[in-house]
């Protein structure tokens, strides 16, 4: 039926498709033909695709179910105070479907990294219901944003208290209620709600913990009497650093630890500029020395942890940017002392 065209527009007498078929019955010589018995015939459509539709679909409702964004950027982490100058967060809606939706009673809810609810707060409050136009014909798509950001939203709050995930959902529905509207669907048609959240690196932070994990193995320290272990860190961030490396097994049990000295801890921010961009990286070697003793808390390692917390400076005065551009490169090297017999 590839390429026929089905009109379902006659209203007078139901609708139907006629389909002719014949019956041939072929004797193989091997039996004789009863009398009175019946051969029966199931006939049915299967797998009936269409490329293009169109008509008055009517009114439909249905939901879109309640769907979640996770925010990487809190995960594992943690601060005790920040503050980001300019989070949004924004709802794409995007309709190639030749139907006007209706979206009612869209419900965002950010939830912290214990599940619990933080009141997130617009004005003026989204329209209800908004309407989504229809594609005008066959390959358009009508799109419409929702952005709410510090100028009509508490967004600022939100963000400050960590949220791990955005929730949220809406009630659907089709057409305005006009029998005379044409209305389409091609097999490519789709209509979609994408949930966004920018948090561009524009305020301060105090105490905010990163980490981050690499895999670690040190050889037979039987010959060793004694290791160096140098830390060289380069800071390209407008953000102090205190920096914490520890040793750990394959279950992520802390043995030890690197650094000893907590002034040895500290890692300078880059120099910046007037708008708090980073001009200038900052440098710092250090080195620390494991005796024998020390080398055997490490010996069954595989892990190392590099956990750092970072401060920007002069917080919360004043705000720094944090660029893509920004690194901060830490490189871990050993030298060892070996024990040699002679005879």
């Amino acid at each position: 039926m590839a390429g026929y065209i089905l009109d379902f527009s006659q209203l007078s007498t139901p609708n139907s498709i006629k389909v002719l078929y014949a019956i041939t019955y072929n004797n193989n010589g091997t039996g004789t033909l009863v009398p009175g018995a019946e051969l029966s015939l199931d006939t049915r459509l299967d797998s009936v695709d269409f490329s293009f539709a169109s008509g008055y679909f009517g009114d439909i409702h249905f939901n879109i179910p309640l769907d979640s964004l996770k925010i990487d950027l809190f995960s594992n982490n943690s601060t005790d105070s920040f503050s980001l100058t300019n989070p949004s967060l924004k709802l794409e809606l995007k309709n190639s479907i030749g139907v006007p939706i209706i979206l009612s009673n869209i419900l965002f809810q950010p939830l912290n990294q214990n599940g619990q609810v933080i009141n997130f707060t617009i004005n003026p409050p989204i329209p209800n219901p908004k309407i989504i136009p229809g594609a005008s014909f066959a390959g358009q798509t009508a799109s419409d944003v929702l952005t709410f950001n510090s100028q009509n939203s508490n967004i600022v709050s939100v963000i400050s208290q960590q949220p791990e995930y955005v929730t949220y959902s809406a009630d659907v529905g089709t057409n305005l209620g006009n029998p005379n509207d044409w209305n389409f669907i091609t097999d490519t048609s789709s209509f979609s709600a994408n949930l966004h959240v920018e948090v561009p690196l524009d305020g301060w932070a105090k105490r905010f913990s990163l980490e981050d994990t690499s895999d670690f193995n040190i050889n037979d320290i039987n010959n060793v009497d004694s290791a160096i272990f140098r830390l060289s860190v380069t800071n390209g961030f407008p953000i102090d650093a205190y920096i914490q490396v520890y040793f750990t097994d394959t279950n992520f049990t802390v043995k030890d630890s690197l650094l000893l000295n907590p002034q040895d801890l500290f890692i300078e921010a880059a120099q910046t500029n007037s708008g708090g961009i980073a001009i200038q990286s900052t440098h710092h070697i250090h080195d620390e020395v494991f005796v024998y003793s020390k080398l055997q808390k490490i010996a069954g390692c595989k892990k190392l942890i590099t956990h750092l917390v970072l401060s920007s400076k002069n917080s919360p005065g004043s705000s720094v940017t944090i660029l893509n551009t920004n690194k901060l490169d830490v490189k871990i090297g050993l030298r060892a002392r070996l024990k040699i017999k002679t005879k």
